[in-house]
């Protein structure tokens, strides 16, 4: 079956709760049984070359079933009924003050919410796309506006046809808009958003133009479509979705003001050029099936760092790409509950759960270990030969790796089958015999279980005056110790490395070669095999110390994160919470107080420490709390440090929850919001939910501020208490996006110590199909805190 356009026409109405549409699918079928999927649709009649057509509808499937086989050209008409949702998903409407905005969000299934469509990636089509609309409203989809003609009073806008695209590309937005806007070029970059909620200069609109000039001269390929629209929008689930010429993005990632924190503006600059990377790796060339997906998410990620780093140096964006992508996905790669790269992919809800840490942070750090195996240069020719080759057409996975063995000559398809494949990552133990080291794989998880798996590990041997590469793809092999300094120069592998005591003395000799990022893969290492029960807590603590006198910001943020979480795991333990409070202390110390061109990194870590710092130092919080009167004057790169020592200092959720209505910057309302769940008490827990239930905490914020609760320690049991409750507001809010399961995983580890098995009876009683994952991992998640909450008391 092949699918050529769609013809769409939706007519909307003002404050209405359904959209009027017909559509005209071209297609060429080859004796095929026809099957659309729509979900809440309403199909008034069906046409296929001019003959009514018999069907069924599965509700519960989203199936559209027409009776009978066919061949050839068929034109299926089709007029329909849809509804605007309620979840951010879909088509939804976002109330302001004196109008509505309707704004799509289709990936991966939210196409077929809006029209019957054939909503799977691999059936591309052109979409030549019309809107009735009130004359004063207004519309933006992926192309520009071909013309506009009156019918019976209202407007109807035509958008020129798209390039052959996915249905889950597809964007529409309704309503009346503010703009700021830049040139690629003859082509308009612009800015966009709900009139009355633009408050940005044009920095993101340079962001993007300086990110798209890098990808057309790496990918050595143009954008392709005429124009591009970043559209802010004020309630979204997601922090940006990369539809083709029209990318929709939450506030706080598309916004930027003088006042914005250093934090926000580096993350802007990375999430836009995330989503401009898949311009080209996901929109211009698309998977075939969800399997695949991590190929557009790594890919993305992988480029928005490479490119954010090529632009601004200054941010040491690769730190971040280490310190959040690759701990993340180090951590959730070490369960047994994870899943491949490349995960089998069977019906709609499993793939919103695949959205995680393996898709985005494991995918990312495979191809910058690929990317060092190969060589920068033959690794951009490979991906140039693999864009020129798929250019508007549909590839896998494999397709990619024979494009790059082609031009490189490496046997790329072998080692990242391997990688894609297996499940989980390796742990190498290095052991220091006479004149060689002997390293030995097998694979690492957090609970000990072990198989017989061996992966062909691209190994960065650092030797004083040389950097070896060496393919460890046995069991075991041996390597000279003659001038050897470390494994894994710069963490560039996606591996763990446990040294013996003698490797380990001959390490700390040359300490001072490392970089920072040698530095950060020892200790997260460390902390790992605590976890796992590689090493004693007494072992771990003294290792801490030795390295907590390390003057680089991403040392201490990174032993003050990993403190921080077994402190989570066990709040009312002495040890960990007189440590934390030491090394944040000091580390508050040593970074000073903000001070004129200090580094990016120094400004976003001293926040981050202050955070964690105001919830084990009262005096400290009693003191920053003085200033929550000055919240909107205060420094940006502090605000949510002293939202949360006003929350703590306070316990006063209704003045919070005042402070909330009339903030208007997504950021500076985000931390109020996380604060929000720092107060404790019956009271201010109703509060909280009530501002939920109002909106006054915007729909796409209940997440962070439920998240927030659950993770301070006075109000565990109240939230526990209410988890079924919660649980069905965030699937109410999020259905289809994985939010949900992401939410659990969070959540329940933290919420279940201590009454381990009160929360295993509560997960097994969730049967939300989008909660699958985050049920499995949170179950596990338990069983592992619970292990290390043991060993620190033991």
């Amino acid at each position: 079956m092949k699918i050529a356009s769609y013809d769409l026409l939706f007519n909307f109405q003002k404050s209405s709760d359904y959209i009027n549409g017909k559509e005209k699918i071209s297609a060429h079928l080859n004796g095929e049984k026809i099957e659309l999927d729509a979900v809440d649709t309403n199909i008034k009649s069906l046409i296929i070359n001019g003959e009514p057509q018999k069907f069924s509808v599965d509700g519960k499937k989203g199936l559209v079933t027409i009776e009978g086989d066919f061949n050839g050209p068929c034109d299926i008409d089709i007029e329909f009924v849809s509804k605007v949702t309620d979840a951010l998903r879909g088509m939804y409407r976002v109330r302001l003050n004196d109008h509505e905005f309707l704004t799509t969000d289709f990936e991966p299934t939210g196409a077929r919410r809006l029209f019957p469509c054939f909503d799977r990636p691999q059936y591309k089509a052109e979409f030549r796309v019309s809107v009735l609309v009130d004359n004063d409203i207004d519309a933006i989809s992926n192309m520009p506006i071909r013309g506009t003609t009156s019918v019976s009073g209202r407007k109807q806008i035509e958008f020129e046809s798209t390039p052959p695209m996915s249905t889950y590309l597809f964007y529409l937005g309704i309503g009346n808009f503010d703009h700021v806007s830049g040139k690629l070029g003859k082509k308009d970059v612009t800015l966009i958003a709900p009139k009355g909620t633009l408050y940005s200069t044009d920095y993101p609109v340079k962001s993007a133009i300086a990110s798209l000039k890098y990808y057309e001269e790496y990918f050595d390929l143009p954008y392709q479509l005429p124009k591009l629209h970043l559209i802010s929008v004020p309630d979204y689930a997601a922090g940006a979705m990369e539809n083709w010429g029209a990318i929709t993005f939450r506030e706080r990632y598309i916004q930027a003001t003088r006042d914005t924190s250093a934090a926000t503006l580096s993350a802007i600059d990375e999430v836009v050029a995330h989503e401009l990377a898949h311009q080209w790796f996901g929109d211009l060339v698309t998977m075939k099936w969800w399997n695949d997906l991590w190929l557009n998410e790594s890919f993305a990620t992988f480029m928005a760092y490479k490119t954010v780093n090529k632009l601004h140096p200054e941010y040491d964006i690769l730190n971040n790409l280490i310190d959040s992508e690759k701990r993340g996905a180090l951590l959730g790669d070490s369960l047994s509950s994870t899943h491949p790269i490349d995960v089998n992919v069977v019906e709609p809800e499993e793939v919103s759960q695949i959205f995680d840490e393996i898709s985005y942070g494991k995918g990312g750090n495979i191809l910058r270990m690929l990317e060092n195996y190969l060589g920068e240069e033959e690794f951009r020719s490979g991906i140039r030969s693999y864009l020129k080759k798929y250019s508007y057409k549909n590839a896998a996975g494999t397709d990619l790796w024979t494009e790059l063995e082609k031009v490189t000559g490496k046997p790329v398809s072998g080692i990242m089958k391997a990688w894609i494949t297996k499940k989980g990552y390796p742990a190498i133990t290095a052991k220091l015999e006479g004149s060689r080291i002997k390293l030995r794989q097998e694979k690492f998880t957090l609970l000990g279980k072990t198989d017989d798996e061996i992966w062909p590990i691209p190994l960065i041997v650092w030797r004083e005056k040389s950097k070896d590469a060496v393919l460890f793809d046995k069991r075991e092999i041996e390597i000279p110790s003659k001038e050897f300094i470390k494994l894994d120069s710069g963490s560039t592998g996606f591996y763990r490395v446990q040294y013996d005591e003698g490797l380990t003395e001959k390490i700390m000799k040359h300490a001072s070669l490392m970089g920072v990022l040698d530095k950060w893969g020892i200790l997260n290492d460390m902390t790992a095999f605590f976890m796992s029960g590689r090493i004693s807590f007494n072992d771990y603590l003294s290792n801490l110390d030795l390295m907590s006198n390390d003057k680089d910001d991403l040392i201490m943020s990174s032993i003050a994160s990993d403190l921080y979480s077994l402190y989570m795991i066990d709040p009312s333990n002495t040890v960990i919470k007189d440590r934390l409070r030491k090394y944040l202390q000091k580390f508050n110390k040593m970074l000073g107080e903000p001070a004129k061109d200090e580094k990016h990194s120094v400004t976003v870590t001293r926040g981050s420490i202050r955070t964690m710092l105001v919830q084990l130092d009262h005096g400290y919080a009693k003191q920053l709390a003085v200033n929550f009167s000055s919240y909107d004057a205060f420094d940006p790169n502090l605000k949510r440090s002293l939202a949360v020592a006003a929350a703590l200092t306070s316990n006063s959720a209704s003045a919070i929850i005042e402070k909330i209505k009339v903030t208007k910057k997504d950021d500076a309302r985000q931390h109020l919001i996380y604060a929000l769940g720092f107060t404790s008490g019956d009271k201010n827990y109703d509060a909280l939910k009530k501002s939920i239930d109002e909106e006054i905490v915007p729909r796409q914020d209940s997440f962070t501020a439920f998240f927030a609760a659950s993770m301070q320690p006075e109000n565990r049991k109240k939230v526990f208490d209410d988890y079924n409750n919660i649980l069905a507001t965030i699937e109410k809010i999020f259905t289809g996006s994985g939010y949900l399961s992401r939410f659990i995983e969070m959540t329940a580890p933290i919420l279940g110590i201590g009454r381990e098995e009160e929360m295993k009876r509560e997960l097994f009683s969730v049967h939300y199909p989008d909660a699958s994952t985050g049920v499995k991992k949170g179950l596990e998640y338990l069983d592992i805190m619970s292990r290390t909450r043991k060993s620190m008391h033991s």
